[in-house]
């Protein structure tokens, strides 16, 4: 299947609104699901969590692809 502008304009804003929600919805869920007085130490920790994730896991999956070769 051949990529056009419009495809691949489409997907890179349906990817950019699914990384700009990924962080209220965690708020959201830790407001909900935590007290209040534990709220910013909980958000912090799984914030950090998520970045440490998405800065690590590419890395990781390169050393693997590095490795077995695909």
């Amino acid at each position: 299947m051949p990529v056009t502008l419009s495809t691949a304009s489409a997907a890179i804003m349906i990817f950019g609104l699914t990384l700009g929600a990924e962080l209220d919805i965690l708020a959201y869920l830790t407001s909900h699901h935590c007290s209040r007085e534990n709220f910013g130490f909980l958000f912090g920790v799984m914030s950090g969590l998520v970045t440490l994730a998405g800065g690590t896991g590419p890395v990781m999956l390169n050393t693997v692809f590095d490795h077995t070769g695909s």
